[in-house]
């Protein structure tokens, strides 16, 4: 297992799955992989507002990854600069290849019509309201 300072381990963190594999259904608390803040996945709604629960390394990761998605994208060049910095070239192209492909399939679905399952109904681990 990653040492959590490793940016690998800090990327995957941030993006939700431990290992950087999407997993497909609810995850309960009997799921979830070894490493896995609840505190720091049910606060994600409301990550600017929260203090003392992400690093800043992971609040750099969540601003790329919104400003990679907003409508237009408004990724700065100081963005890419202190990615690159802290975890080098080839993680901040696999981070901005992730953000890409998810955004990609959640624009793709929702252009398609397809609707929540309802996987976060029945999630046990509450989301902060944003």
């Amino acid at each position: 297992m990653a040492h959590p300072t490793d940016p690998d381990h800090a990327i995957r963190g941030a993006m939700g799955g431990h290992d950087g594999v999407p997993r497909a259904g609810p995850r309960t608390r009997r799921q979830e992989a070894p490493g896995l803040d609840p505190t720091k996945v049910s606060q994600v709604p409301r990550w600017r507002e929260t203090e003392g629960v992400y690093t800043e390394l992971e609040r750099d990761v969540m601003a790329y990854a919104e400003a990679m998605t907003a409508t237009p994208p408004t990724v700065t060049d100081d963005m890419v600069a202190a990615l690159v910095a802290r975890l080098g070239s080839a993680a901040t192209v696999e981070l901005t290849e992730m953000v890409a492909v998810e955004n990609l399939r959640s624009r793709s679905f929702s252009a398609a019509g397809v609707r929540s399952q309802g996987y976060s109904d029945v999630c046990e681990l509450p989301l902060a309201s944003s």
